[in-house]
């Protein structure tokens, strides 16, 4: 069953994220009135479904995207640098 307020939450933190901007699994997760677990769980099927677009199209998932832990904090960034730019 679909969960409208997981979709909202995330909708309401794009809009009002800024670039840097860090947050932990849990406090998305108090915005979309949901569980971390759930959260981690939409994080991984994302994140797989972008390196499989991103295969599809050459492009080595892993020269684009790294993960950066600090803490509790993990956050996916998309590489910026010219191999970046193949997608």
């Amino acid at each position: 069953m679909k969960n409208y307020s997981i979709d909202l939450g995330l909708a309401v933190l794009s809009a009002v994220a800024q670039p840097g901007d860090r947050l932990t699994a849990q406090e998305i997760a108090e915005v979309c009135e949901c569980s971390h677990v759930r959260i981690g769980q939409i994080e991984r099927g994302a994140l797989a479904k972008l390196r499989t677009a991103l295969e599809k199209r050459g492009v080595d998932a892993d020269s684009v995207l790294r993960e950066e832990r600090s803490g509790e904090h993990a956050v996916v960034v998309l590489d910026d640098s010219p191999a970046g730019s193949a997608c």
